[in-house]
């Protein structure tokens, strides 16, 4: 098991932590312009959501890591990833 921290370049003082505990740290930054989201709602409101305002979105990048079985994001969410990667349908279930 192989356990990953996707932290925003910003954060610089969990490095050490991360890496004593034997995490893998991945820089990763938000991956949207958030100036150019369309909904304005959204545009508006998306520095006032979750714990982390629009650093929540850094968890994005996630799903673009290949090579991995089971996939955690946060405690409600995984992914399976099954061997076959020539069918989406088969390849991909997520249960939130």
């Amino acid at each position: 098991m192989e356990l990953i921290a996707m932290v925003h370049p910003s954060v610089t003082t969990t490095h050490a932590s991360l890496t004593h505990a034997s995490w893998k740290h991945l820089d990763r930054d938000v991956p949207l312009d958030v100036k150019k989201i369309k909904g304005t709602y959204m545009r508006k409101n998306i520095a006032k959501n979750g714990c982390c305002d629009a650093l929540e979105l850094v968890k994005l990048h996630a799903w673009l890591l290949d090579g991995y079985h089971l996939l955690s994001i946060w405690i409600w969410t995984l992914r399976f990833r099954n061997l076959w990667t020539h069918c989406s349908i088969l390849r991909t279930k997520t249960i939130s």
